[in-house]
């Protein structure tokens, strides 16, 4: 089984360039917790160009949150700007480049629409 986080991220790194980010320079290190454990990614981004190392380095924004809750962003199943605002995720530093990046999280109500619909065709073809 694939791990999410490390399908999402090793995409970005493999694409090299995100149009989503070609107004965006700066950094973002993700601290991910699960239990005692903090795993870590970095996201360098210079006008589009992204490049994306799995350790702790140092970032002008750090998101801090569990594991699980990333994962939920990025299968579409969680808005991640919403789970800063109920407070399951943490940041600090420059908002800016987070609220840029989010933008490459899927569209959580397209995610419900097309599972709904993957749903629907499975429905009839029984």
């Amino acid at each position: 089984m694939s791990d999410p986080i490390e399908d999402f991220f090793g995409g970005l790194a493999k694409r090299g360039y995100e149009p989503l980010l070609q107004h965006v320079i700066g950094s973002i290190r993700f601290d991910l917790e699960n239990g005692d454990e903090t795993d870590h990614w970095w996201v360098g981004m210079d006008r589009g160009k992204v490049t994306v190392l799995h350790e702790d380095r140092v970032a002008k924004s750090i998101a801090r949150q569990e594991r699980s809750t990333l994962v939920d962003a990025i299968l579409g199943r969680r808005n991640p700007m919403t789970t800063f605002l109920r407070g399951d995720s943490g940041y600090s530093g420059e908002g800016e480049p987070l609220v840029i990046f989010a933008r490459l999280f899927p569209d959580r109500s397209l995610a419900e629409r097309q599972a709904t619909a993957s749903g629907t065709a499975t429905a009839k073809g029984r």
